[in-house]
């Protein structure tokens, strides 16, 4: 830790306003590893003589604080100026807000975790000591990362769960904290020496206006709305400290009662969806403009098709118990009109898409922006078509509306996007009051293409990955499979109100495409 002190500089960081748009939020996850030794005949495991030999503390503290020298950020303090709704990023060498870091060991052997395919009903209580929402601790100071390093009984295993507030990072910076620190245990654990700083690590917004194109390109409408139209209401929210105007986000999803499941969708069975889409279109348009389908579009059309049929059978069939909740059922259609459709919002990494086109500064594309660079792209349907039955006529329409939206989605989108919010930086909070008061939408992150199963802290690599048990109301994640899985395939994770839920378990026909896993 003293060398990591004294390393520090006093700077501030300037937030940009992608930043404070994803201001109200986390990024929390769990990563489990298991000591494999356990699993040998001779292994001594259940006598304890392996304690605290797996990912021995001393090294995760030593290189946590070697990575952290890297990432200075996350020793600073959030502020914000309440009168322009700006954000910063305060690094004081004299005041330091250092990490939050905690172990605890567990009387829990890891096999435990194992047997009940390590669902979140198997961790120990406190696994997460924070949730999906932005929040301060019992000093009333918001951390800029939270660890918890949990030791299973005997030393069978470790459980380590990791969050970053969301306008510090977004996944990919959340990823590169999390492989540099691995990477730097790796090495100590080895006895090699520790790798020179990697400078290749951006964390200055500055940076986002440097690798973007110079000009842009018009915004589709619903896009430029989404981020740009918003009243009193929303610049009001947008000037609220962070801890207020996150209390007031939690109060109003206090009135909703969350869930959270995961389920396995095979590649094969994504093949078999594809390959019935293809062959209608050869029947309606010519070979020549026949779309190709990612699997994240046909994943991100199904999923929003799923829950929008779990909300309608959710409001027709199972009303709410509670008084206020049945009164926001009421209200809300009667305050923003009776929907027509259902909107898709799915995130958008431009990163890739920089990398290809940007030829002019092939430089500027060595270096990982830490910094929030996604955004949310929307692709609304008409209510009757994510109603109609799960089948390759309606997947294809949701589908190739996702496809094309994706397709536009180049750095030139990126950057009239940038710019149109900079603009109006007071409205920043209309993204999360419109998501919020959606009743017909499905927000879709899609992480599979992260190589989180790859983080080595020298004892091997996680058998599990997942998020906390609940996030935010109708939020799903498109989650990679543990590369030595024998199944190919996808994990979905959704988190939704529990009747939502209910009726997504209910749902048959996703029941025939989907397993269930915890």
């Amino acid at each position: 830790m003293d060398k990591f002190i004294r390393s520090v500089k006093s700077h501030i960081i300037p937030l940009n306003t992608l930043d404070m748009v994803a201001s109200v939020g986390n990024i929390p996850a769990y990563f489990y590893f298991e000591n494999c030794k356990c699993s040998l005949p001779n292994s001594k495991c259940n006598e304890g003589s392996l304690n605290n030999t797996f990912m021995p503390s001393s090294l995760l503290y030593t290189s946590f604080y070697t990575a952290l020298i890297e990432f200075p950020i996350l020793a600073g303090h959030f502020v914000q100026n309440t009168n322009n709704a700006s954000g910063a990023v305060v690094v004081d060498k004299n005041n330091l807000n250092l990490p939050e870091f905690i172990e605890s060991h567990s009387n829990i052997h890891f096999k435990a975790l194992k047997a009940a395919k390590y669902s979140w009903s198997a961790l120990p209580r406190g696994a997460a000591t924070v949730g999906a929402s932005l929040s301060a601790n019992k000093d009333g100071v918001i951390k800029l990362l939270n660890l918890h390093i949990i030791r299973m009984k005997y030393d069978s295993g470790l459980v380590l769960f990791a969050s970053i507030p969301h306008c510090i990072v977004d996944a990919v910076g959340y990823g590169a904290f999390m492989w540099r620190w691995a990477e730097i245990c790796k090495q100590m654990h080895h006895g090699t020496a520790t790798s020179k700083i990697n400078s290749t690590f951006v964390y200055d917004r500055c940076y986002l206006e440097h690798t973007l194109p110079k000009y842009g390109k018009k915004l589709d409408s619903v896009t430029s709305r989404l981020y740009t139209s918003g009243g009193f209401l929303s610049r009001l929210i947008s000037r609220l400290p962070p801890l207020s105007r996150t209390k007031m986000y939690l109060w109003f999803f206090s009135l909703i009662k969350l869930a959270g499941n995961v389920f396995f969708i095979s590649q094969e069975a994504l093949d078999n969806i594809r390959l019935e889409i293809l062959d209608l279109d050869r029947t309606s348009i010519s070979q020549k403009a026949e779309q190709q389908l990612s699997d994240n579009d046909i994943i991100t059309a199904l999923v929003s098709m799923v829950v929008a049929q779990g909300i309608k059978s959710s409001l027709e069939n199972t009303p709410s118990k509670r008084t206020f909740r049945k009164v926001i059922d009421w209200f809300m259609p009667w305050i923003l009109g009776k929907q027509s459709e259902f909107s898709t919002m799915f995130v958008v990494d431009p990163r890739p898409r920089l990398q290809h086109e940007s030829k002019s500064k092939p430089k500027s594309n060595r270096y990982c922006y830490t910094g929030n660079m996604a955004y949310v792209r929307i692709v609304n349907s008409p209510l009757e078509l994510v109603h109609a039955d799960l089948n390759s006529n309606a997947l294809g329409h949701v589908a190739r509306s996702i496809r094309t939206a994706v397709n536009e989605c180049d750095a030139y989108f990126a950057k009239e996007l940038v710019n149109t919010i900079n603009k109006k930086p007071l409205e920043f909070a209309n993204g999360v009051l419109s998501a919020a008061t959606n009743m017909q939408r499905v927000v879709v992150s899609n992480h599979s293409r992260f190589p989180l199963y790859e983080i080595d802290f020298g004892s091997g690599t996680p058998v599990w990955i997942c998020p906390p048990e609940t996030f935010h109301d109708k939020t799903v994640f498109i989650l990679p499979l543990n590369p030595r899985s024998k199944k190919k395939g996808y994990n979905i994770y959704i988190s939704a109100e529990k009747r939502v839920i209910s009726k997504i378990l209910d749902n048959k026909a996703w029941a025939r495409l989907a397993d269930l896993v915890y």
